[in-house]
């Protein structure tokens, strides 16, 4: 697997927004849902509990949420192609995913949004967010980009196929 640490970095956020979309597009549709998830806030250890929204704000948000999630499956994906410029395409797109996170979380805290409590205090979140881009950094850093593997590969393939070729033009000589 290419680009281990930024694979499970994004993977854990990529995890944290959809399932929090999830719930909060759940619950947009089922006002009593929220007593709910609320009861499951609280009982996992859950600071602020799960946010009191309205329906049009829950649906927003799991709307931002889902966006966040879909851009860091889209980065994961680029990562395993294993080229250099898909390699760099993947993380402008992460580190714009996590940007847009760590923002709306800075406004909702911010703005003291009941949605701020999905995000907790804030310093296990801010230490997450930093730990996330120091893989990628870590990543990009570490990363070795051969050239010549295409050329390699694709010569060993053409020895390979002689040898295949050279095997049955025994067999058939040898059958005749």
């Amino acid at each position: 697997m290419r680009q281990t640490a930024t694979t499970c970095a994004l993977g854990a956020w990529m995890g944290f927004s959809g399932t929090s979309g999830a719930i909060l597009f759940a619950a947009s549709f089922d006002p009593v849902a929220f007593d709910h998830f609320a009861t499951l806030a609280g009982s996992l250890g859950m600071e602020g509990g799960f946010p009191v929204l309205s329906a049009s704000e829950a649906l927003c948000f799991s709307a931002l949420l889902f966006g966040v999630a879909a851009s860091l499956f889209m980065a994961i994906s680029s990562f395993q192609i294993g080229t250099r410029a898909a390699d760099r395409s993947a993380e402008s797109l992460a580190c714009a995913a996590l940007v847009a996170l760590g923002v709306f979380a800075g406004f909702a805290w911010l703005a003291e949004a009941p949605v701020a409590s999905l995000f907790g205090s804030g310093t296990g979140f801010v230490t997450a967010i930093l730990a996330s881009f120091a893989a990628i950094g870590f990543d990009r850093l570490t990363a070795v980009y051969d050239e010549n593997d295409d050329e390699a590969f694709e010569a060993a393939l053409r020895s390979v196929r002689a040898s295949y070729a050279e095997e049955d033009e025994r067999r058939g000589s040898a059958e005749r």
